[in-house]
């Protein structure tokens, strides 16, 4: 089984996507051959209240929940954010958070997020973080958000060592600085949506720093094609069992959709 824990329905007000459906999101799934997704909705990013886009959500996934993993996107300075919370998980079943903590404008090490992540770890939901969308040379002049830097998530990881952290569109240098701040915690772990092509030896590095565990497949799609995750999980020339856990194994276990 092939688990991509990095992907996005929905428009981007800055260029045009592949697509912005999840239908259009299965099939370059399906072209890829991978057979799950981790999913949140881009319009939370944009909405003054996130909410109405994890309803949206919702409504999308519902037909094709045996292939997307919903998760819930909120912003903790949002006021009535526990109630969207349990709406997200008691009622609509998602399986974690996605944060956007430099585009929403809060401090992910700061008071009202650790109230979020407090709630987070109680409830065991796994919280996906970005580090960015797109490569800062090539941005719109109006997406002025910045990328998120090693230091913010590695205080969160510390001050919170039972929540589990994905960290997603990380450039390798920013996994380097995380896995110097805590060389002893393994609550966080990356995807490999951010990393350079084979050539660069990204993967490899990356692999030697974490162990195949705390390595995911994550593609950004539609922002990328998914075909170049696969890829650069293949330059590693892991063990097999290593790219298993790698493709797939990690990213159910982290989200609790296993294969049936």
């Amino acid at each position: 089984m092939i688990v991509d824990a990095n992907a996005h329905i929905g428009h981007w007000p800055f260029r045009r996507l592949h697509t912005t459906t999840v239908e259009g999101l299965l099939r370059m799934l399906d072209r890829a051959g991978i057979d799950r997704a981790v999913v949140a909705h881009t319009h939370a990013l944009f909405y003054r209240d996130a909410h109405e886009a994890n309803a949206e959500l919702h409504a999308a996934v519902a037909p094709h929940r045996d292939r997307l993993i919903p998760l819930a996107t909120l912003n903790p300075e949002y006021a009535g954010w526990r109630d969207d919370l349990a709406e997200c998980v008691d009622e609509w079943g998602m399986r974690g958070l996605r944060l956007y903590p430099t585009y929403h404008r809060y401090d992910l090490a700061g008071d009202a997020a650790a109230e979020l992540l407090a709630e987070a770890e109680a409830r065991g939901l796994p919280v996906s973080i970005p580090c960015g969308f797109e490569d800062p040379r090539q941005r719109h002049h109006l997406d002025t958000a910045p990328d998120l830097t090693e230091h913010p998530i590695a205080f969160a990881a510390a001050r919170f060592p039972h929540a589990r952290f994905l960290v997603t569109n990380v450039p390798l240098t920013t996994i380097d600085m995380i896995v110097r701040h805590l060389p002893a915690q393994d609550n966080v772990a990356f995807d490999v949506s951010a990393l350079p092509g084979p050539e660069a030896n990204a993967s490899r590095r990356a692999y030697e720093l974490l162990g195949a565990r705390r390595l995911l497949l994550g593609t950004h799609a539609p922002f990328k094609y998914p075909e170049v995750g696969l890829l650069r999980i293949a330059a590693i020339g892991a063990p097999d069992d290593d790219r298993c856990a790698m493709l797939g194994q990690n990213a159910a276990r982290l989200f609790g959709h296993q294969e049936t």
